[in-house]
């Protein structure tokens, strides 16, 4: 495995700097790592539903830096799963809960 250093302390695509103040002052500050993520639900019908996510709290305060939420459509499987197709259910919830994240 290669590592690329750039100047200004980036490495591998992270700004190293920024990461290490960051840390420093979390450790200095506990309470602006704490987080709040909110997502809105509405069932559309059937086994469909929308979730939205725009508004979420940290760092001390309210993030408005989102001009537009970000919107997942979902379902839910319309057969009972087999212990074969559990897999598929494990990885539709990473996706949604990965999606969900960013």
């Amino acid at each position: 495995m290669s590592t690329t250093v750039t100047p200004g302390g980036v490495r591998n695509g992270v700004d190293t700097e920024r990461l290490f103040a960051t840390l420093d002052a979390v450790g200095a500050q506990p309470e602006i790592a704490a987080f709040q993520f909110r997502a809105r639900n509405r069932w559309i019908g059937g086994a469909h539903n929308r979730s939205v996510i725009k508004d979420l709290r940290g760092a001390g305060g309210e993030d408005t830096s989102r001009p537009e939420a970000f919107v997942l459509d979902a379902g839910a499987f319309m057969q009972p799963l087999s212990a074969n197709r559990a897999y598929e259910f494990i990885g539709r919830v990473a996706l949604g809960a990965q999606a969900v994240l960013l």
